[in-house]
């Protein structure tokens, strides 16, 4: 009997339930700039929180932790807030790695979240992509008149002098 009631106190103040939720705001920033990381631990005080992997081209700074107790109509709601300042060292969409936290025995976590980084002038384009499609090199072009059917089939190209210097464009080459 003392068991069950144990139990029954146990899931009224929360203890079962904690959750540790991220968020990221903003979740698109320009490089240079930073997005606030907020770790918040509902259902009980949580110390510290960890990070479950190492974060890959950004620079995690811890801002500051508060903690809470609210009792509202005889339930109790414990939380701890965990802020971090984000902030990226190139361009590019990362993953913010999950975070972890003990409550009592009980480790809970967080989600990952993505940052995408933009470049400082806001663009989101690689350097190395071309903006525009490559030329054609070879266009039909269909035989004059004055050709005999045979030329016709046998010559429906006309390559341009630049179509020999790429090989990765085959043109027929008569």
């Amino acid at each position: 009997m003392a068991r069950l009631l144990l139990s029954f106190l146990a899931l009224a103040s929360g203890a079962y339930a904690a959750t540790l939720t991220a968020t990221l705001k903003p979740a698109t920033v320009n490089l240079g700039k930073s997005a606030t990381l907020t770790l918040i631990c509902e259902g009980g005080i949580a110390t510290t929180v960890e990070q479950t992997a190492a974060a890959r081209n950004l620079a995690l700074s811890f801002v500051n932790n508060t903690k809470s107790i609210d009792i509202v109509g005889g339930v109790t709601r414990e939380s701890t807030t965990f802020t971090y300042q984000v902030t990226p060292r190139v361009a590019g969409r990362f993953a913010v790695p999950a975070f972890k936290a003990m409550i009592g025995n009980r480790e809970i976590r967080s989600d990952a979240i993505i940052l995408t980084v933009l470049d400082a002038d806001g663009n989101n384009t690689p350097k190395n992509i071309a903006k525009t499609p490559p030329p054609r090199c070879c266009a039909y072009t269909p035989p004059p008149l004055r050709c005999t059917p045979v030329r016709f089939f046998l010559f429906p190209w006309n390559c341009s002098p630049k179509a020999f210097d790429n090989p990765t464009y085959p043109c027929p080459n008569w």
